[in-house]
């Protein structure tokens, strides 16, 4: 298995988790078909968000406590996985409920 650098990767999430959050604020009000584009975007980021969180091992996670590794690698899978099923609403919800936190832990744990 290829070794990633959990710094990289870690910051590959919190950009990730930064940039959903950018479109979501910005989705009120845009027409239908940049909305659809948005919409993808944000699907996308997720994606990204839960392959970067594979890549930071697990002796780094295991110092990660607040992360929900799992959930948050489990997204990732169930969006490519199930493409054809994806519920945007429940992505929006996910990303307005949960990447703010999430983005504070994970820049907590790149300035440790």
């Amino acid at each position: 298995m290829t070794q990633h650098n959990p710094q990289i990767a870690l910051q590959h999430m919190l950009d990730a988790l930064e940039e959903a959050q950018a479109v979501l604020s910005k989705t009120p009000g845009m027409e239908d078909d940049i909305l659809r584009l948005a919409e993808l975007a944000l699907v996308q980021l997720c994606q990204v968000v839960g392959e970067a969180a594979n890549r930071v091992p697990q002796d780094i996670r295991a110092k990660i406590v607040d992360i929900p590794w799992r959930d948050v690698i489990s997204l990732r899978n169930r969006l490519v996985h199930g493409y054809d099923t994806v519920d945007i609403r429940v992505v929006k919800k996910i990303v307005e409920a949960e990447f703010p936190s999430l983005s504070l832990i994970v820049r907590t744990a790149l300035n440790e």
